[in-house]
């Protein structure tokens, strides 16, 4: 986690921004990076790579908690069931009233810039990150039962036809300042909307696939194999894909499709090529 962060926070990131922007070209690319790209852009964690940002403090916070309680951590590494449908509720009211009372002070679009993290969204990232480490370790994800996997599924629909609804009705188009935090009840609606999408999309989606989709041909595997890489290299493929196909007067979700037909085989296709450099695969 920590050198791919490193080598696209400190060298790929601000050659693609410095690139891509005409303003910055008026100065030497070393004095517009030691100048400004730090002030601007943050230390570290800019673009994707905030996700593994967060996941290499979650993680090394894991690693102090599992040296000071190892003993305690092995004796409840067995298999469980899958937490009841009361459990999965209070874990999203759980989710909404962290993450309601943490936007009071940090609204949805308040950015720690040094870290380039949003606030707003991390009691959400921790409380799974802690879900995700149970599950794993009870078991959980293995045999989801079907009544919850298809409550899930239906609980998602729902989420997502009822807040667009709400959202409107409540005058988010017009000003959606009070939906990204504070003491408002927008605020509220917007955490437990997003919580409940947090928890059933998980489940849902880990039941369908477990149950429809869970093999491997030689093409998804090459496929699993170079997902992280993808992940980190596909905002500069896009970037400059976009800006090439800038002068191209199409309907923008027809330039949309075409576009990701170009972009998706590219990017997976530099992924694997990245990967067969030397090391490369210790650490992606």
């Amino acid at each position: 986690l920590g050198l791919p962060l490193v080598v696209y926070s400190w060298l790929l990131r601000p050659v693609l921004f410095y690139a891509s922007t005409p303003e910055y070209q008026q100065l030497t690319y070393l004095k517009w990076y030691f100048g400004r790209y730090f002030r601007d852009y943050g230390v570290v964690g800019g673009g994707p790579v905030w996700f593994v940002n967060a996941l290499l403090i979650f993680s090394l916070f894991y690693v102090l908690w599992r040296l000071v309680t190892p003993a305690k951590m092995e004796s409840r590494d067995q298999q469980t069931a899958f937490p009841k449908g009361s459990s999965l509720l209070l874990f999203v009211l759980l989710l909404a009233c962290s993450s309601y009372v943490t936007r009071i002070w940090f609204p949805a679009d308040a950015s720690f810039k040094p870290l380039n993290f949003q606030l707003a969204d991390f009691p959400q990232y921790i409380l799974l990150f802690i879900a995700g480490l149970a599950a794993y370790r009870k078991k959980w994800l293995e045999k989801i039962p079907g009544k919850t996997g298809r409550t899930a599924i239906a609980a998602g629909i729902v989420l997502i036809c009822l807040y667009p609804v709400v959202a409107i009705f409540a005058g988010a188009i017009e000003n959606d300042v009070s939906f990204k935090g504070g003491l408002t009840w927008q605020s509220l609606v917007t955490v437990i909307w997003q919580s409940g999408m947090c928890v059933s999309l998980s489940t849902s989606g880990v039941y369908l696939f477990g149950r429809n989709f869970n093999t491997h041909g030689r093409l998804s595997k090459s496929l699993s194999r170079s997902a992280y890489t993808a992940y980190l290299i596909h905002e500069p493929i896009i970037t400059f894909l976009a800006m090439g196909f800038a002068g191209v007067m199409l309907y923008p979700l027809l330039k949309f499709a075409l576009l990701s037909l170009v972009a998706v085989p590219l990017i997976f296709a530099m992924s694997a090529i990245i990967r067969k450099l030397p090391y490369a695969r210790d650490v992606l």
